[in-house]
């Protein structure tokens, strides 16, 4: 299996340099998941261990988040919460936790 997986990583990434595999081919993703499991290892050790640098999606809210800004486009512009995380590049689950920590912050 780890051969098959070899090859079809190098002819996605001939460089050897792996990102955002999950959205360029979710099939062998979850390959590569169920193999790294297999081994008691994560995605990143077992495609690493394979030759290849594994390059990991930058999460969350990629600038400086304003949460007074971001309160006030939604209570005060009515902006919903889901239209907030699409212009951030995040989820709606991600605004929603990265308001209520920024929200404790303030208050704490």
């Amino acid at each position: 299996m780890e051969t098959y997986i070899t090859n079809k990583l190098l002819k996605l990434y001939p460089t050897r340099i792996v990102e955002k595999l999950s959205s360029t081919n979710a099939s062998l993703y979850r390959l590569i998941g169920t193999s790294a499991q297999e081994h008691g290892k994560t995605i990143k050790e077992f495609v690493e261990e394979l030759g290849f640098t594994y390059i990991t999606a930058q999460r969350g809210i990629r600038s400086t988040f304003d949460a007074i800004t971001a309160r006030l486009l939604l209570d005060e512009y009515g902006i919903s919460q889901t239209e907030l995380a699409k212009w951030q590049g995040i989820s709606k689950q991600a605004l929603s936790s990265k308001l209520r920590k920024k929200l404790w912050e303030l208050i704490g």
